[in-house]
């Protein structure tokens, strides 16, 4: 019910988040690797950078697990944000995609389901992100150089 009010109140962490993920450390690493490496490089950070949350807050019975199913996520959702940064060159769609994965998240997953413990999370994963973002890394954005 307050999920939407709560997302607006905090764009600003998720603002802060792709300003320093696709803004930066993408155009970065674009420049000194070739732009699916880039993109795969942001993504892996990117699940470091949640690393601890991993271990106190996502999946504190299973974090190794947990780590892993965050770390495929974060490179899965970081090519299909990077490819609408892209394409559209604006940060705010991309926080406003970033707030409504994790809003969804919450929305679809119940409590029970939050927590990731079983190898099987890992290939439901896996299944996931090869459905629905790896596609991305096959368009033309991808292919240019910069």
């Amino acid at each position: 019910m307050l999920t939407p009010l709560t997302s607006l109140i905090s764009i600003y962490h998720f603002l802060c988040e792709e300003y320093g993920w696709r803004y930066y450390l993408q155009n970065l690493f674009f420049d000194k690797f070739s732009k699916k490496t880039g993109v795969i490089m942001v993504g892996i950070c990117w699940s470091l950078w949640h690393l601890p949350l991993q271990f106190t807050l996502y999946s504190p019975e299973a974090p190794i697990i947990g780590s892993t199913v965050h770390l495929i996520y974060g490179i899965g959702l970081s090519i299909f944000l990077g490819y609408v940064y892209m394409k559209t060159k604006n940060i705010w769609v991309c926080s406003i995609i970033h707030v409504l994965v994790n809003s969804l998240s919450l929305i679809v997953l119940d409590s029970d389901a939050e927590t990731i413990s079983s190898y099987y999370n890992i290939v439901e994963r896996l299944i996931f992100i090869s459905l629905f973002y790896i596609p991305f890394l096959l368009t033309k954005e991808y292919k240019q150089n910069i």
